[in-house]
């Protein structure tokens, strides 16, 4: 209860890179960050959780220079960042990760094993 607390009691986030956050709970109660996506699995998730939750793309740096670019921009508008924090509560964005078909990822490993299968068969 704590952790939550603290988090209720600021306003914005940065995401450590190169590993990220890889923590959907600053989302759960609509606090608004930047992250920096990159080629390593931890590097994508945050992004991928921003993505779901229909932030704006501008709080996904591909380089260090558009981190920095959008964290100043999030920590000097005290406006946007009411803004963005109001849109996620009211859209309860968290929901968004408890949508979709989660079957389809055993769907496709079982595809895989049986192509597997099918090719060992064959050959």
């Amino acid at each position: 209860m704590d952790y939550m607390q603290y988090l209720n009691d600021i306003d914005m986030f940065l995401g450590p890179f190169p590993f990220g956050n890889t923590n959907s709970i600053v989302v759960t109660v609509g606090l608004p960050g930047v992250c920096k996506t990159g080629r390593e699995v931890f590097e994508r998730i945050d992004s991928a959780m921003f993505m779901r939750a229909y932030l704006p793309g501008w709080l996904v740096a591909d380089t260090v220079e558009e981190y920095v670019e959008a964290a100043v921009r999030l920590a000097n508008n005290h406006e946007e960042r009411e803004s963005l924090r109001r849109y996620m509560l009211e859209k309860n964005v968290v929901q968004r990760f408890f949508e979709g078909r989660p079957e389809v990822f055993g769907e496709m490993v079982l595809d895989l094993v049986n192509q597997q299968k099918a090719a060992l068969k064959t050959a």
